[in-house]
């Protein structure tokens, strides 16, 4: 993993950065510099990437390219959306254990000598081999954020107080338990309001006020996912759709 950081680093920060050596080099020649004493496997990912990097991924024949690929822990579990390029660092070094999903996104890289041109194909849905930092991103707690978007998708867009759906642009985040009464920015503590309920009810409790039309809750891992992705393909939706809850408002 410390590996696949410090190729991280350097194709991100300057992903260039191999041009001439490829231009000049076919791919089993390519210099890696001070990759020379990694293992042979990470020194393969590195001589790929220096190349990939600087190719341009192609997808499916009239498909459009696949925004961002659903990295998932051995056991199933999503811990990230990443992009295409980040995921081809895991295939070049043998990290993937499985993958899922109709959609192919392929990056060509160098020839070799004997005239084939490497090419890793990623898939919508992969799992990574174990990792220490994936298990820590997994006993983190998922943010509810500060631009209300993934509020406003669990609640469907719909005012806890009126029950009426909104544009984003009329809605906003209110604390049940009002922040002057020491109520907490949590999952737990807000729901979506229309601009007019928000205003109306101010610091009031909820007793005083109106009831809840529905309660809040704090969405699963794969809800949480849902909420988060953009451009979500259909094998990545119902990935994580048949792991919600039954109380999952996205399932409504």
């Amino acid at each position: 993993m410390r590996v696949l950081h410090h190729l991280h680093l350097i194709t991100r920060q300057n992903p260039y950065y191999y041009l001439s050596t490829v231009q000049r080099k076919t791919a089993p020649d390519i210099d890696t510099g001070a990759s020379s004493d990694l293992p042979g496997t990470c020194q393969e990912a590195f001589r790929f990437i220096a190349i990939a990097m600087c190719s341009v991924p192609q997808g499916e024949t009239g498909a459009a390219m696949i925004a961002h690929i659903l990295a998932l822990d051995i056991a199933g579990n999503p811990f990230d959306w990443i992009s295409p390029e980040d995921a081809v660092l895991y295939y070049a070094a043998g990290k993937v254990a499985w993958e899922l999903g109709e959609r192919n996104q392929v990056f060509r890289g160098g020839y070799s000598r004997a005239g084939v041109q490497s090419r890793i194909t990623v898939k919508p849905i992969i799992a990574i081999a174990g990792s220490e930092i994936m298990a820590r991103m997994l006993r983190a707690d998922l943010p509810l954020g500060n631009q209300n978007h993934l509020l406003f998708k669990r609640d469907r867009y719909t005012c806890a107080y009126c029950g009426n759906r909104f544009a984003h642009k009329d809605l906003s985040r209110d604390h049940v338990l009002a922040q002057r009464r020491g109520g907490k920015d949590t999952w737990m503590n807000c729901v979506t309001s229309c601009r007019d309920c928000n205003q109306e009810k101010a610091d009031k409790l909820v007793d005083s006020f109106r009831p809840l039309l529905f309660v809040p809750y704090i969405p699963c891992r794969a809800e949480h996912y849902l909420l988060s992705g953009r451009n979500v393909l259909a094998d990545q939706h119902e990935y994580l759709a048949a792991r919600l809850p039954r109380h999952s408002r996205l399932l409504s």
